[in-house]
């Protein structure tokens, strides 16, 4: 019995770890120019670990002191932008940086049809100077298309988790045929 609570406790910790190591992975997003406008950049979602997400915007080809509004929407690039589903700090000389309480796979899923806009001002809000996609299909870096890259944990938390339970076991199986 008392294996039975090491081997419990030992799967809890690689879980645990497994968990914490879905933090830092990051998804870099490009935002594509619309309608001629070329202003486009990359938008950089780096998972907090705890439920929450960074999104660090940076921009080219604005003009010199623009403020641009930006916002994640549902549906995609090519639609009508619908409701907000996440605002973001306005993009300032080019950039813009915030902490979106939503998990990066939140974000990236492919069920979420989920999508950044860079509108042109406040004043012009449906004038969209740039738009890139949140979800699949993910793009090759080396490519040059529109879509997304990704870095860091390609391991999934909940994967891994599952991996170590089962792990678990089987050692407790084997433990069990042997004695």
């Amino acid at each position: 019995m008392r294996h039975l609570y090491l081997l419990f406790a030992v799967a809890m910790l690689l879980a645990m770890s497994a968990t914490a190591s879905a933090q830092g992975r990051s998804v870099t997003v490009r935002l594509q120019a619309t309608h001629h406008s070329g202003i486009h950049g990359t938008a950089t979602l780096t998972d907090n670990g705890n439920g929450t997400t960074t999104v660090t915007i940076h921009m080219q080809g604005a003009p010199e002191n623009a403020v641009e509004p930006v916002m994640v929407h549902h549906g995609t690039c090519k639609g009508t932008p619908t409701t907000i589903v996440y605002p973001l700090n306005d993009i300032v000389t080019g950039n813009s940086r915030t902490v979106v309480r939503a998990s990066i796979q939140t974000l990236t899923s492919k069920s979420g049809h989920l999508f950044i806009n860079v509108h042109r001002s406040h004043q012009d809000l449906k004038d969209v100077v740039a738009c890139g996609p949140l979800g699949p299909p993910y793009a090759l870096p080396s490519t040059g298309a529109g879509g997304l890259s990704q870095s860091g944990n390609h391991v999934p938390a909940a994967g891994a988790s599952l991996i170590a339970v089962l792990a678990a076991a089987c050692i407790l199986v084997w433990k069990r045929r042997t004695a």
